[in-house]
């Protein structure tokens, strides 16, 4: 999912090996392009919360009921 991923991840089609593989090479090669995906992880997982999630949820939950 690229909206969940951001510029934290490489998205790439689940059934092509040849993508999952290339995506790996170029992380475990690119010493460069693989400190930037960590950095972006750090700061993109801030964005998350379980409380945040809950809160949603519940928000979606109450308009379906109503």
């Amino acid at each position: 999912l690229p909206e969940l991923v951001g510029k934290a991840g490489i998205v790439v089609d689940a059934l092509s090996k040849k993508q999952i593989a290339q995506s790996v090479i170029r992380v475990i090669t690119n010493v460069e392009f693989a400190l930037k995906m960590r950095r972006n992880g750090i700061v993109r997982v801030k964005q998350f919360s379980w409380f945040k999630a809950a809160n949603e949820a519940s928000i979606v939950f109450k308009n379906v009921k109503n």
